[in-house]
């Protein structure tokens, strides 16, 4: 399939595996467009070194990579990490690295990653537990800090739960100027993890764009996960 940039408008050619997720990933990427949000001044830029944590098929990277200076990449699971090299094969200032990303408290350089087997969820391949049907597979494993000191400017975090591990550390963002992540709240469901997250990045940056949370405590809605996009001026 063939798809055109929305910002450079050149085609890109991806080769998703028939009746799987890899469709939809792309075109939430690059027809929903769900990680540009002008409004709020989210955008790519050409000096951005960006960090694709959960590089999945590699639709983010593309977007990226064809805009910004540079893009690092990370997927663990093998079919997808294949797929992401596939299709930033012309891209070279994409590096990606197969290997999952873990909070810096994590200790060890590997970590069994329970790999989804419905084709459907090719992109939920979590190291936390799941009720998906899976399989264990043993994988290499990266501290965030070892992600920053690439000298990151920019994150795109989707990484099924690790995320928020990540940011409940409170890490030290250094020069990170933007970042969007997905929250899963079938993850962790309490409400009071988030706004405990949100309070931290409020710190950090200027602009903590988010959707309105409800005066529960436990998130009983759909859809179980929502995008935070946070900036800081320049």
């Amino acid at each position: 399939m063939i798809e055109k940039h929305p910002v450079t408008k050149q085609e890109y050619r991806f080769y998703p595996r028939d009746n799987s997720s890899d469709q939809k990933a792309i075109d939430e990427v690059f027809k929903k467009k769900i990680y540009f949000k002008p409004t709020i001044g989210f955008v790519l830029e050409p000096d951005d070194v960006w960090a694709d944590l959960g590089g999945n098929v590699g639709a983010f990277s593309v977007l990226a990579g064809a805009v910004s200076r540079q893009v690092f990449a990370f997927e663990p699971e093998p079919r997808n990490f294949a797929l992401l090299g596939r299709h930033t094969e012309t891209l070279p200032n994409v590096i990606a690295r197969r290997a999952c990303v873990m909070p810096n408290s994590f200790e060890g350089d590997g970590i069994m990653l329970n790999v989804c087997e419905s084709p459907n969820h090719y992109w939920m391949h979590t190291v936390y537990p799941t009720k998906r049907k899976s399989r264990q597979l043993p994988v290499e494993a990266v501290k965030f800090q070892d992600v920053l000191d690439l000298g990151v400017t920019a994150i795109k975090m989707d990484i099924e739960g690790a995320e928020i591990a990540i940011l409940k550390e409170q890490p030290d963002l250094g020069r990170v100027e933007k970042m969007v992540f997905e929250w899963s709240f079938d993850k962790d469901p309490r409400i009071a993890t988030l706004r405990y997250v949100l309070s931290y990045l409020k710190e950090r940056f200027e602009v903590v764009s988010h959707m309105q949370l409800p005066m529960t405590d436990i998130w009983e809605f759909y859809p179980p996960a929502t995008n935070v996009f946070c900036i800081r001026r320049k």
